[in-house]
């Protein structure tokens, strides 16, 4: 027997992990603007 596996239910979703999720992208997305724009203090 094949399992298949479907997205989680709204129900089923943990909403501060969406919400951590996010964050993590966004900051990401600024250290990229940072670093392609030449102004990055890290490198």
């Amino acid at each position: 027997m094949k399992t298949v596996a479907l997205p989680a239910s709204d129900k089923e979703r943990i909403v501060l992990l969406d919400v951590l999720r996010g964050l993590a992208i966004f900051g990401i997305l600024m250290v990229n603007k940072q670093i392609f724009s030449g102004r990055c203090c890290i490198c």
